[in-house]
Order: C-alpha cells, then sequence, then structure tokens
C-alpha cells in the first residue's frame, strides 16, 4: 500500500493506492487506473495548482516564487512547495506546449499534403509563383506609382 500525493490549491492531499495481485504480479493499481502515475518521490499537481506556480514564475525568479506560492497557499512545515519544483514544474509545462505546438503543425501539413518534413506530396502546381507575376519590371512599377501620385 503505498500513499499517493496530490499537491492541491488546498493544501496536499494524500490518498491511499490500492493494488489487486495474482500471485507476484500486479494486476491494477489505482495509481495507474484513478490517478495520473507519477515518479515514486513525485507528487501529482493539480491544473489549478500548476496554473498557480507556473504563472507566478514569469515576474519572479523560482526561489521568490516558491516562498510567495508557500505563503499564499498557507503551506506548512512538510508540506512546502521547493525551488526546485516550481523550476521542474514550468520546464515540464514548457516541453507540454513544445510538444503540443509540434503536433499541431504536423497535423496541419498533413492536412495540406505535405510530410513531417515539408516535402509536397500532393499536385505543386497549385504551389508554383505565377512567371507573369512573381517578377516585375522597374517601369511598371513606375507607372502605378505615377497613377496613384
Amino acid at each position: 500500500m503505498r500513499h499517493y500525493i496530490i499537491d492541491a490549491e488546498i493544501g496536499q492531499l494524500e490518498v491511499v493506492a490500492f493494488e489487486i495481485k495474482e500471485g507476484s504480479r500486479r494486476v491494477y493499481s489505482t495509481e495507474g487506473g484513478v490517478f495520473p502515475e507519477i515518479g515514486s518521490r513525485e507528487h501529482y499537481k493539480t491544473v489549478c495548482f500548476r496554473e498557480l506556480a507556473v504563472f507566478s514564475c514569469c515576474d519572479m525568479p523560482f526561489r521568490k516564487s516558491a516562498e510567495n506560492l508557500n505563503r499564499t497557499l498557507r503551506r506548512k512545515e512538510g508540506q512546502l512547495v521547493q525551488p526546485r519544483t516550481m523550476a521542474n514544474l514550468v520546464e515540464r509545462e514548457g516541453e507540454s506546449i513544445a510538444t503540443c505546438i509540434e503536433n499541431k503543425a504536423k497535423t496541419i501539413l498533413k492536412c495540406h499534403d505535405f510530410t513531417d518534413e515539408g516535402v509536397c506530396t500532393a499536385d505543386t502546381s497549385r504551389y508554383r509563383l505565377l512567371t507573369n507575376e512573381s517578377v516585375l519590371s522597374k517601369e511598371s512599377v513606375s507607372q502605378a506609382g505615377k497613377e496613384r501620385g
């Protein structure tokens, strides 16, 4: 039996995680089945907690941000959010955003008949420049300027 710790805006919540085993093989665990899986020394962070933590780091260093968050959330000794936790949280959110942007870009490319490398896989005629419009002569530009002015 293991305790699953949740960092929330209302404080740290400890939830007992249960397992069902067949012999020595784990068949089911509430850690992966009910709660998101986390590292052995990691706490799960709620959406609101992550939002508070990430946005507070935008305006101040991690140490000061952790102090403010602990004071705001009235954290007691043993439940304090550490500056390294703040840094890890911001880094993980940044990686998540970068992955999301990359997946969105791949989806857009695929929808418009391009590979992930940007090579067109469909009829390329619609992407070619029109030869008449790709280069304007100096005279036509000067003429257009005179007509407007």
